[in-house]
């Protein structure tokens, strides 16, 4: 048997035989669902297709007993089957990865040249008296197929380019697999390790995962330093700026706002006195209600979010609308709290005022972690942070002189998101999440970015060479986060959550500032002396212009 390091590069074949080899042990289940995530980058439907077609007819044809070709191609199995491996262990087929796939990703089957060999791989299932009930449930879906677009086009291998069977045929650990993250010990750490493979032979008729042939060894590049890589440009110049997703700060004094929704067209400005108004209104409203709210709305986007939207999202090129997408809008909604907490801090001018509302805000941080609403804790956090991040500022030391600040509390949360780090703490702590919850999206988008920047798709020196261990390592960030996913649709604890209109309108339903403009105010507090107590920010820009 294959053994996962020998698949860190492989070719299509090699793959496909393990594909169908663990479809039949279950010894590797994920390596199905990664497979079938992933493969569009160096495969097209089409070869998978004419690869399933052609073990099927070596199945008929090389196994002389024809009872147990039967049950071979029913069950994956082959000629190498091994009468001492308990038949119940047999739980998948070719028949069976079809109907996945067809359930799983239904438009791959509309990419041109698909239908023909789709419908020559039915008609060979069709003619096995043993697979007609498969074919049975495929039938209706054949002819559906020419009505469907390919929604993979902007990140999938053109097939001109691939190598494929012809027409007339119809693992190492993650921290042996990628670059260190800039000291995270819980990422994946690079230790330069040597990767074989056997070399394929045309003589042997078993299937390459089997085949006793001679070693090739190769040595894994990256295309790029994962350490160079940053998912989110920052500006030096102001250290407390909030992790906002959408990118670099503008410079434009222009008052600009944001909603939590976009709204085409000229939006209204930002009003200061119902902006006061409202963070005195949420001072006075429940502190798990504020959370639960919050959850409750982060819910509904992050069920949208399909596995493969990550992969059109972070391997698709520049023509790609990231703003369109589900995760688009549920970044957008990230970015609107993030500016809405640092809005309902910066309308107060006094410390005593901003320490009120602050205290408030951490609270609610801490129900949210409860809640096991990391990616909601993270945009309060944030939020926070941009307004009094250092501890040498006015206000920070102002909360921890209180004998009932849970300023304490703030830090624990800044420790646990690792604002200024690799998460190691965050993922440490995700690992042991009992339940549904909503992960941290920032963190596992830039694990993703820093993936495919620091991996090729395929050996420089032999493109047939698929860096299969990159692509695990993809399957198994996206995993991890339609894990959580599918805790929040079948576990009940989200369930319960309640709609409070009146606290979803005072925090998802304003017209606040982004993080420019708040800035942009601050400065002009400053230069008029309008503030007694020099917020954090004031301070920052107060020692750059001295």
């Amino acid at each position: 048997m294959c053994s996962n390091t020998s698949l860190q590069w492989a070719t299509l074949d090699e793959i496909l035989d393990k594909l169908l080899f663990v479809s039949v042990s279950g010894d590797d289940p994920l390596f199905v669902q990664h497979f079938f995530l992933t493969y569009r980058r160096f495969a097209s439907p089409r070869s998978v297709l004419l690869g399933m077609q052609k073990r099927m007819r070596w199945l008929s044809q090389e196994t002389r007993d024809p009872l147990l070709a039967k049950f071979a191609q029913m069950r994956s199995v082959g000629p190498w089957f091994n009468t001492a491996i308990k038949i119940d262990k047999f739980s998948s087929s070719i028949c069976s990865l079809l109907l996945q796939w067809k359930e799983d990703y239904p438009t791959d089957f509309g990419v041109p040249r698909t239908f023909s060999v789709l419908s020559a791989l039915l008609k060979q299932i069709m003619s096995n008296v043993h697979l007609i009930h498969y074919a049975s449930d495929l039938l209706p879906f054949l002819e559906e197929v020419p009505k469907m677009t390919d929604r993979e086009t902007s990140w999938s291998k053109r097939e001109e380019i691939m190598v494929h069977y012809s027409d007339d045929e119809g693992e190492a650990t993650d921290e042996e697999m990628l670059p260190q993250l800039e000291g995270d010990d819980d990422a994946y750490i690079g230790k330069g390790k040597v990767f074989e493979r056997r070399a394929p032979t045309s003589l042997n008729p078993l299937p390459p995962i089997l085949q006793a042939a001679s070693e090739r060894l190769y040595q894994p590049q990256a295309s790029s330093s994962a350490s160079n890589v940053s998912t989110f440009p920052t500006t030096p110049t102001v250290p407390f700026r909030p992790r906002i997703l959408s990118g670099l700060i503008s410079r434009d004094t222009t008052e600009k706002v944001i909603t939590a929704t976009r709204i085409p067209g000229k939006m209204s400005k930002a009003n200061i006195k119902d902006l006061r108004k409202v963070s005195n209104a949420i001072q006075d409203i429940g502190t798990v209600h504020i959370a639960q709210e919050v959850t409750r709305q982060m819910l509904v986007l992050f069920k949208k979010i399909e596995a493969r939207d990550w992969l059109r999202r972070n391997l698709s090129g520049k023509d790609y609308d990231k703003e369109a997408d589900p995760i688009g809008q549920l970044v957008h909604l990230f970015n609107y709290l993030c500016c809405w907490v640092s809005t309902m801090i910066t309308v107060f001018d006094t410390t005593t005022q901003r320490a009120r509302i602050v205290k408030k805000l951490i609270a609610v941080a801490k129900a949210l972690r409860q809640l096991n609403n990391y990616m909601g804790m993270r945009a309060v956090v944030a939020g926070i942070n941009s307004v009094c991040g250092n501890d040498d500022e006015q206000l920070p030391q102002y909360m921890e002189s209180k004998f009932n600040s849970n300023w304490k509390q703030f830090k624990s949360r800044h420790v646990l998101l690792g604002l200024r780090g690799t998460g190691q703490t965050y993922r440490v702590a995700l690992k042991h999440t009992i339940g549904p919850a909503i992960p941290d999206l920032e963190r596992h988008g830039s694990d993703l970015i820093r993936t495919n920047e620091a991996n090729l798709d395929s050996h420089p020196q032999d493109p047939d060479l698929i860096h299969w261990g990159k692509f695990t390592i993809i399957g198994k960030i996206v995993g991890t986060i339609t894990l959580y996913q599918n805790r929040c649709i079948t576990m009940p604890d989200y369930r319960a959550l309640e709609e409070r209109s009146h606290i979803g309108d005072l925090i998802f339903n304003q017209i606040v500032w982004d993080y420019d403009t708040l800035m942009n105010r601050e400065v002009k507090a400053l230069e008029s002396g309008i503030p007694a107590e020099p917020s954090g920010i004031q301070k920052v820009l107060t020692s750059l212009r001295g």
